[in-house]
């Protein structure tokens, strides 16, 4: 999504045209942005639930480094640390992806267990969760013993966002929802509505949790204002979808095997 003040002989206005071009995210799930057109970054940061301001941020995954992208767009005076296992990765993001180093974002090379740990206490407002081994995220990073390590990391307020895949049934998403829910006192989950049945086929899901109320009316506000088919579910329905799904533990954590019964 690029907004300029061009083009404009169609659409009569600037405003017109900026409404139009967003309308091309409706119905979508992904978007590329200008990250410097600040129309273009206003709009993105409506999706940011967060209080204004700067930020600090732990990336258990880099990936292309896209999230820390995002959050120097929309939250100037950020900082961030990204834990990537393969030192390719970032190497690649900035020879092909235009990712550009800089203070404000460290990239630590190293297994997610172990740098979590090293990370400050009480520090990070949001740590994103999306690193994985082939399709599931790896069984060490999904323990009611690294969610706490993560919790140790947050300020009180903070909220810790998980992306989990799963296939048919969910087994492992509703053991790691559990996992989760034994640590915060807030969980909500993100999908497409006909996902959470379990018949499926499979999915992504948003996990995301604090120990702080979650801002659900907010989350629901975003994707509706996006046109995604998601929906949040949290207290009571979220608990059925669960139902007797066990906790994984550092000497009980499945994953490849609960992944694979779906599949």
């Amino acid at each position: 999504l690029n907004i300029a003040p061009d083009h404009l002989d169609w659409h009569g206005t600037f405003e017109a045209y900026a409404e139009d071009k967003a309308a091309i995210w409706r119905g979508n799930t992904v978007a590329i942005g200008n990250a410097d057109d600040s129309a273009t970054v206003g709009r993105l940061a409506r999706v940011d639930a967060l209080p204004p301001g700067p930020i600090h941020v732990v990336h258990l995954g880099g990936g292309a480094l896209t999230m820390p992208r995002y959050v120097r767009a929309v939250r100037p005076g950020s900082t961030g640390v990204v834990l990537e296992v393969d030192a390719a990765l970032p190497e690649l993001a900035e020879r092909k992806l235009g990712w550009v180093p800089g203070a404000d974002v460290d990239v630590v090379i190293g297994d997610g267990r172990v740098t979590m740990g090293r990370q400050t206490n009480g520090r990070a407002n949001v740590v994103f969760g999306d690193a994985f081994g082939a399709e599931a995220v790896p069984w060490h990073l999904t323990t009611v013993e690294f969610t706490r390590v993560i919790r140790r990391t947050m300020r009180p307020d903070g909220i810790y966002a998980l992306n989990v895949i799963d296939a048919k049934e969910h087994r492992f998403v509703r053991a790691e929802v559990e996992t989760i829910a034994t640590v915060f006192d807030h969980v909500a989950v993100f999908a497409p509505d006909s996902s959470f049945d379990r018949e499926s086929f499979g999915s992504n899901f948003i996990v995301v949790a604090s120990d702080r109320p979650l801002p659900v009316d907010t989350y629901k506000a975003m994707i509706d204002d996006r046109g995604y088919e998601a929906v949040v579910r949290t207290g009571a329905a979220l608990r059925r979808w669960v139902g007797d799904s066990r906790v994984l533990r550092d000497d009980f954590a499945p994953v490849d095997q609960l992944f694979s019964a779906g599949a």
